[in-house]
């Protein structure tokens, strides 16, 4: 293959030319992302714990958190929030997957023994929020249909927690 010639100047004018479209590009500040992302996470646990607040102050229920270490591209290796909710004999998973999830900007896994669940944070604001990922609320993924989302308010995981459990709502 032959080289194409051109002059210097038209050399360096692509290289500038290159240079300026990628720095004017607005970079991610994956720091902050991870940061967001476990907050985000710390507060599902709070929302769960004030949801099922009667059955844990009377004994029913257990909710137990550990640390989860998860390393995902761009973000890097760091420590999360997972926990289990126990009752009857049986638990229940809560495990954070991650936040550089295509179609969401944040996913939690329920597992129980009879079923799993799937939550899913998911943009809400208009696509030029910068940055994007900050307007967000949580859905549960439809278990016959993953593109059908419930917003996800106590409810939704009252029922989705007796269904993965076995017990019929």
């Amino acid at each position: 293959m032959e080289a194409l010639r051109m002059s210097d100047d038209d050399f360096s004018s692509k290289l500038r030319h290159f240079a300026q479209e990628r720095t004017a590009k607005p970079s991610i500040d994956w720091d902050a992302r991870r940061t967001w992302w476990k907050s985000r996470v710390e507060e599902l646990f709070q929302s769960i714990a004030h949801w099922i607040a009667p059955l844990l102050d009377d004994g029913t229920a257990e909710l137990v958190c550990g640390t989860l270490t998860l390393k995902e591209d761009f973000i890097g290796t760091y420590p999360v929030t997972q926990g289990v909710i126990r009752v009857g004999g049986e638990s229940v998973e809560i495990v954070p997957q991650g936040t550089l999830i295509v179609g969401a900007v944040g996913r939690v896994d329920l597992k129980g023994p009879a079923g799993d669940a799937m939550l899913l944070l998911i943009h809400s604001g208009t696509p030029m929020t910068q940055p994007a990922w900050v307007e967000s609320s949580w859905h549960l993924a439809n278990a016959q249909s993953r593109t059908a989302l419930i917003p996800l308010d106590q409810h939704a995981f009252q029922n989705t927690l007796l269904n993965i459990l076995g017990i019929e709502s």
